[in-house]
């Protein structure tokens, strides 16, 4: 795996452990730096899940990048 790849899952593992501990705006940001480095990098199946993740959090809407 590569340095960016393995960034983007570090982002999305922690918005995850933010998303479990009710701190939505820092699992927001977590998300979204995470898909910002997943799609430099192409890697589809890990986007999908951390806009799955973004969508999912409390109040924000349907638009997801």
């Amino acid at each position: 795996i590569g340095a960016k790849c393995r960034e983007g899952l570090l982002y999305l593992e922690l918005g995850t452990l933010y998303k479990a501990t009710k701190a939505s705006g820092k699992a927001q940001t977590c998300f979204s730096e995470a898909i910002q480095i997943l799609e430099e990098i192409d890697a589809k199946v890990f986007l999908n899940q951390a806009r799955k993740e973004l969508a999912s959090l409390p109040g924000s809407g349907k638009h997801v990048p």
